[in-house]
């Protein structure tokens, strides 16, 4: 005996939906229970397996400001080692220019 597509799928849809309803039981007993160990000071945990996140939601908008916030730093870190790249080139190029200054007094007072 086969049963009609709609009638299965039907059925499915209504057993899919008492399980979110479930799981919130069972995460409010678990809550529950941690707080009633704390109260009595005693592991009421002990045979209970715990939970896991089953549910969250990605909050786009702090992940955004987050990541605009990382570029912002990471522009202010370029900016800062290329003007220190510009002063060390200028250094250099004094240095380059003292010691050819200091090479022809050299040679002059030779």
């Amino acid at each position: 005996f086969m049963r009609p597509i709609s009638s299965t799928k039907s059925k499915i849809m209504k057993q899919a939906r008492a399980y979110p309803n479930l799981i919130f039981a069972l995460e409010q007993y678990e809550r529950f229970l941690i707080q009633l160990s704390k109260k009595c000071k005693r592991n009421l945990l002990e045979s209970f397996k715990t939970s896991t996140a089953r549910d969250f939601r990605i909050n786009t908008a702090a992940v955004d400001a987050a990541l605009n916030e990382l570029d912002e730093i990471a522009d202010d870190v370029d900016s800062v080692e290329e003007s220190e790249e510009e002063g060390n080139r200028s250094k250099r190029a004094r240095t380059d220019e003292e010691d050819s200054n200091a090479s022809r007094i050299i040679e002059f007072s030779e």
